[in-house]
Protein backbone atom coordinates (compact mmCIF):
# COMPACT_ATOMS: atom_id res chain seq x y z
CA UNK A 1 0.00 0.00 0.00
CA UNK A 2 1.30 3.24 -0.84
CA UNK A 3 1.72 6.10 1.58
CA UNK A 4 -1.42 6.74 1.80
CA UNK A 5 -3.64 5.53 4.55
CA UNK A 6 -7.23 5.90 3.93
CA UNK A 7 -9.02 3.10 2.89
CA UNK A 8 -10.56 2.10 0.52
CA UNK A 9 -8.60 4.91 -1.00
CA UNK A 10 -10.99 6.02 -3.86
CA UNK A 11 -13.61 6.18 -1.48
CA UNK A 12 -14.73 9.62 -0.49
CA UNK A 13 -15.34 11.24 2.78
CA UNK A 14 -19.55 10.91 3.59
CA UNK A 15 -21.18 14.43 3.46
CA UNK A 16 -22.93 15.71 6.85
CA UNK A 17 -26.34 14.65 4.46
CA UNK A 18 -25.68 11.58 4.24
CA UNK A 19 -24.58 10.58 7.69
CA UNK A 20 -28.18 11.16 8.51
CA UNK A 21 -29.86 9.60 6.21
CA UNK A 22 -31.05 5.96 6.58
CA UNK A 23 -29.05 3.59 5.07
CA UNK A 24 -31.26 2.34 2.02
CA UNK A 25 -31.29 5.79 1.10
CA UNK A 26 -27.80 6.12 1.46
CA UNK A 27 -27.03 3.15 -1.11
CA UNK A 28 -29.99 3.76 -3.20
CA UNK A 29 -30.90 7.91 -3.80
CA UNK A 30 -34.53 6.41 -2.81
CA UNK A 31 -36.52 6.42 0.87
CA UNK A 32 -37.56 3.23 1.53
CA UNK A 33 -41.11 3.99 0.70
CA UNK A 34 -39.71 4.50 -3.06
CA UNK A 35 -37.41 1.30 -2.74
CA UNK A 36 -40.75 -0.93 -2.14
CA UNK A 37 -42.85 0.82 -4.56
CA UNK A 38 -40.45 -0.02 -6.94
CA UNK A 39 -39.68 -3.41 -5.99
CA UNK A 40 -43.39 -4.43 -4.90
CA UNK A 41 -43.06 -8.02 -6.95
CA UNK A 42 -39.70 -8.75 -5.01
CA UNK A 43 -41.84 -11.16 -2.57
CA UNK A 44 -43.34 -12.83 -5.04
CA UNK A 45 -40.06 -13.51 -7.21
CA UNK A 46 -38.22 -14.24 -4.08
CA UNK A 47 -41.07 -17.18 -2.95
CA UNK A 48 -44.19 -18.67 -3.90
CA UNK A 49 -46.76 -17.68 -2.07
CA UNK A 50 -49.19 -20.50 -2.17
CA UNK A 51 -46.40 -22.88 -0.60
CA UNK A 52 -45.99 -19.35 2.01
CA UNK A 53 -48.95 -17.91 2.63
CA UNK A 54 -47.63 -16.67 6.30
CA UNK A 55 -44.84 -15.16 4.62
CA UNK A 56 -46.70 -14.10 2.10
CA UNK A 57 -49.09 -12.56 4.65
CA UNK A 58 -46.44 -10.91 6.71
CA UNK A 59 -44.43 -8.94 4.18
CA UNK A 60 -48.31 -7.61 2.60
CA UNK A 61 -48.99 -6.79 6.34
CA UNK A 62 -44.87 -5.38 7.16
CA UNK A 63 -45.52 -3.12 4.29
CA UNK A 64 -48.75 -2.03 4.95
CA UNK A 65 -47.94 -1.01 8.36
CA UNK A 66 -44.00 0.22 8.09
CA UNK A 67 -44.09 1.54 4.13
CA UNK A 68 -41.50 -1.07 3.89
CA UNK A 69 -40.02 -5.06 5.38
CA UNK A 70 -38.83 -2.96 7.99
CA UNK A 71 -38.83 -0.18 10.80
CA UNK A 72 -36.10 0.01 13.02
CA UNK A 73 -38.19 2.20 15.40
CA UNK A 74 -41.12 -0.57 15.41
CA UNK A 75 -38.17 -2.99 16.01
CA UNK A 76 -36.51 -1.51 18.89
CA UNK A 77 -39.92 -0.45 20.71
CA UNK A 78 -40.93 -3.93 20.00
CA UNK A 79 -37.70 -6.06 21.36
CA UNK A 80 -37.59 -3.23 24.29
CA UNK A 81 -41.27 -4.13 25.14
CA UNK A 82 -40.43 -8.11 25.01
CA UNK A 83 -37.26 -7.31 27.20
CA UNK A 84 -39.63 -5.36 29.75
CA UNK A 85 -42.31 -7.88 29.69
CA UNK A 86 -39.26 -10.88 30.96
CA UNK A 87 -38.15 -8.62 33.26
CA UNK A 88 -41.43 -8.48 34.78
CA UNK A 89 -42.52 -12.15 34.79
CA UNK A 90 -38.60 -12.62 36.81
CA UNK A 91 -39.51 -10.19 39.23
CA UNK A 92 -42.95 -11.46 39.87
CA UNK A 93 -41.27 -14.84 40.34
CA UNK A 94 -39.34 -13.60 43.64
Amino acid sequence: MGGSSAWPPTAAAPTATALHQPPAQQDSAMTDAQWWQANAELPARVFDPERHPVAARVCAAAGAAHGGAYDPDHAYAFGLARVLDGLEALIRER
